[in-house]
């Protein structure tokens, strides 16, 4: 077409297909500019194939620092940072492509160092380096993460909190600045300054509060280890919030049912830091205790966090007026060294009185106190609930077994201790500090929160197609995923992220203060149980049988021990897990229920030195009425069979005068007798006043009937056989002549009247005997709700016999009155 044109035209035909050209290749250059752009900011996860170590040195080695040096290896040439960067590393078969995640971890003691602090560190980064390179002799879940040409892998870095919400908020702000940012400085080594893909932790709920907050806005999610606070729940405050330890909800179950179950507890009062973290464990306590038919009466009390010994004064005084004896502290270890030996100077505790402390005062089983010190006798005999009750409730299961190990292997080394300490390298720690140590509190779930984590980011990665994934499609997989942890199958609740309070144990700790020593003694117990079913054994065979069939072993850390007595199991109506053992597959179908398990020959020993617990409420005073009551009945027996002896014996000295003669003695006699029998008959209803056995009661509301029905009879039998023979003589004079009445000729009335009451009385108590019964009187009670007063009587004893035993009662009363009838009768014809 451009050369058929006139040569004067070709010029202006030249000019649109140029500019096509041009337009063309600025598109094709834009579109690999954006595809470049997208690879760059997308993740991925895997780990390098193991062909690339030759030993295994090398691996531990390389694998521990390799990503954080390919990372600050290519800083220089990283883009504006983003939560995913894309790297490329040579390796001897080739290039491979890595998708480099980022967690900022938020951790406590690290700049000053202390046990817990360093192994926490080096427990996270332990998870880890078992996630980069598909490790999964501790959780078999655990496996390299490739999507496509890409493989998700992992950097991180520590933020020391010194648990206070600004610090902590601080470190985050100055990490999310980096977002869009090019590296500041080129750096090498294994300190990575990345922008986080998650965030990790915090300890306290104060602190992860506002870390969660920054991290939704920002859409990072947060998987804390440790912050157990219900207002983390919220979801439209925490969106993108989780946990891997329960929340205070769960805890305060186990709580209050160790109170309602093992110490049948009626009112308790709790002492709480007035934080966010205090201020839901309490109430939640406080919910949970109002549930069922058996609530228990809670009161809270606020403790100023911090407190001075002025205002801590001011709370233990609220304590006090209520009169209780049982007491849970929510309490920081500052606030704790400040309350209890002020607690113990009250009064308030020691002997007679129980503490219950929660995780956060687990530092007593490895903190020396100072032996003979309020503050070591006021824990004396008290109680620790926590669910990180560590290796001694763990030992002998695998995944305890397997990470003991990996940890001694990876960190006892030079090259691992080397790496930690180039991750902490502000912190002047020493190695002796976790060699040879054992897991401490929250240490094996912040492991769990960094596999949790990890696998969700995986599966996200996976259900996107790419290594590109949200925020949201990150959490919805951390809600979804499941893996076999510490304490078994660790599940998150789908709408809070919450961890299942099914998925964790509790145990109750004793702390036992031996004044001759300088630090408070006490011994670890190993327990940790699951049912069987259909005779079938699980997992937790092995420290089930260390529980049932051998003694517990004697642990001391630092001076300190503590004895574990109960542990509870929380059971789902569901069947939700399956296992298999030895080529068996077990299925587990348990009930909703918390059952608390007593460890075998131990006794938790209370601050009196017995393993009696204390009284719940102080001594109830009864009522002096009730007394007085009882006083009357028995003065009115002693009056009446001290009437008829005193009548008896005058009548029998008597006998020969003539009103006497005429008045027949020997029916007076028996009256005599009948009388005794009736007034004897008030003292068993006077024992019905008193605190005996049920049996002796029972004994008692029968011998009544019997003693009152007899010398009815027998009252009246006499005086009927006597009215009987005065009528007959008086018959026979109105007809004037003699006859002779001896009083065996009208005894057969007396025996016949005598033989019913027999019949009607043993029919009774064969088939449907009395049985006492206290009711209390309801207007009756102290400030405790407590009924001072009560009243005992005496009804049937089997509820399927109630109608013969008011009918046998019923015809013994009519029997009596048609007795009386007779007797009137004879009476009136003889007047």
């Amino acid at each position: 077409f451009f050369f058929l044109r006139k040569p004067e035209d070709r010029s202006t035909l030249f000019m649109p297909p140029l500019c096509l050209l041009v337009s063309g290749m600025a598109l094709w250059r834009t579109i690999g500019l954006l595809v470049l752009f997208i690879l760059a900011s997308s993740p991925c996860c895997t780990s390098i194939p193991s062909e690339v170590f030759n030993t295994e040195k090398d691996e531990i080695q390389s694998n521990l620092a390799f990503f954080d040096e390919l990372f600050n290896s290519n800083n220089a040439s990283i883009g504006p940072l983003s939560n995913r960067t894309v790297l490329q590393y040579e390796s001897s078969n080739g290039p491979l492509n890595f998708t480099l995640c980022h967690l900022a971890v938020f951790l406590n003691n690290l700049e000053v160092p202390s046990f817990n602090g360093i192994r926490q560190a080096a427990s996270v980064l332990m998870a880890l380096h078992d996630f980069n390179t598909g490790n999964d002799s501790i959780v078999p879940q655990m496996r390299q993460c490739n999507v496509g040409e890409f493989k998700l892998r992992f950097t991180m870095e520590f933020v020391d909190t010194i648990r206070e919400p600004l610090t902590a908020s601080t470190g985050l702000l100055n990490i999310l600045q980096r977002k869009n940012r090019r590296v500041q400085t080129a750096q090498n080594g294994t300190l990575v300054q990345a922008y986080p893909s998650g965030i990790i932790g915090a300890v306290r709920s104060a602190v992860t509060s506002p870390l969660s907050q920054f991290g939704s806005v920002n859409d990072l999610v947060t998987i804390s280890h440790a912050s157990t606070s219900d207002e983390l729940r919220s979801e439209q405050e925490y969106p993108l919030f989780g946990r891997t330890i329960p929340s205070t909800t769960a805890d305060a179950v186990a709580v209050v049912s160790y109170f309602r179950e093992v110490l049948n507890a009626t009112h308790v009062g709790v002492l709480y830091a007035n934080d966010v973290f205090g201020t839901s464990f309490a109430r939640s306590i406080q919910t949970e205790a109002g549930r069922g038919n058996s609530s228990i009466s809670v009161t809270l009390v606020a403790l100023p966090v911090d407190a001075s010994a002025n205002e801590a004064m001011a709370s233990l005084q609220q304590l006090n007026v209520t009169g209780f004896r049982y007491f849970v502290g929510i309490l920081f270890d500052r606030d704790f060294r400040t309350v209890m030996p002020l607690a113990y100077g009250m009064g308030i505790a020691g002997e007679k009185y129980l503490w219950m402390f929660t995780q956060s005062q687990l530092q007593l089983m490895n903190s020396p106190l100072t032996a003979g010190t309020n503050l070591a006798r006021a824990v004396h005999g008290s109680a620790v609930l926590a669910t990180v009750t560590g290796n001694d409730l763990l030992q002998g299961t695998r995944f305890y077994g397997e990470y003991t190990s990996r940890f001694s292997k990876v960190w006892n080394s030079e090259v691992g201790w080397k790496y930690l300490q180039s991750k902490l390298p502000q912190t002047a720690m020493t190695k002796d500090l976790i060699e040879g140590s054992e897991p401490g509190p929250f240490e094996l779930f912040l492991y769990e929160a960094v596999v949790a984590m990890c696998l969700a980011s995986c599966d996200a990665a996976e259900k996107a197609g790419s290594d590109f994934f949200t925020a949201n499609g990150l959490y919805d997989s951390f809600t979804r995923t499941n893996f076999d942890g510490a304490y078994g199958q660790v599940a998150f609740d789908r709408k809070t992220g919450d961890r299942r309070g099914d998925s964790a144990r509790y145990a109750v700790y004793n702390i036992v203060s031996n004044e001759t020593t300088f630090n408070i003694d006490a011994t670890h117990q190993q327990v940790f149980k699951k049912e069987m079913k259909q005779g079938l054994d699980n997992i937790y065979s092995a420290p089930r049988q260390m529980v049932w069939e051998t003694y517990p072993n004697e642990h001391f850390i630092d001076g300190s021990s503590a004895e574990h007595l109960f542990m509870v199991e929380r059971k789902h109506q569901q069947v939700f897990e399956k296992e298999k053992k030895q080529g068996v597959e077990s299925m587990y179908s348990v009930s909703r229920q918390i059952v608390w398990n007593a460890v075998l020959n131990r006794k938790f020993i209370y601050a009196d030195g017995t393993s009696n617990p204390p009284s719940n409420l102080p001594p109830l005073t009864e009522d002096s009425k009730r007394i007085s009551a009882t006083a009357v009945p028995l003065s009115l027996s002693g009056v009446a069979m001290c009437t008829s002896i005193a009548c008896f014996v005058w009548t029998y000295k008597k006998r020969k005068t003539k009103v006497v003669c005429a008045s027949q003695p020997f029916f007076l006699y028996i009256i005599c007798a009948g009388t005794l029998i009736m007034g004897s008959s008030l003292i068993p209803n006077s024992l019905l006043t008193f605190d005996f056995s049920q049996d002796i009661l029972n004994r008692s509301c029968i011998s009544r009937e019997w003693l009152f029905h007899l010398g009815f009879v027998v009252t009246h039998s006499a005086l009927f056989s006597k009215t009987m023979r005065i009528f007959k003589i008086m018959v026979a004079g109105g007809q004037y002549r003699r006859i002779k009445v001896r009083p065996l000729d009208v005894m057969k009335p007396f025996f016949i009247l005598l033989s019913i009451a027999l019949i009607f009385l043993i029919m009774w108590t064969t088939i449907s005997p009395s049985a006492y019964v206290q009711v209390p009187i309801e207007t009756s009670r102290d400030r405790f709700g407590r009924i001072t007063s009560s009243f005992g009587i005496c009804i049937w004893k089997n509820d399927e016999r109630k109608e013969f035993w008011k009918a046998c009662i019923s015809l013994l009363n009519v029997f009596d009155v048609i007795t009386i009838l007779i007797l009137t009768y004879y009476a009136y014809r003889c007047r």
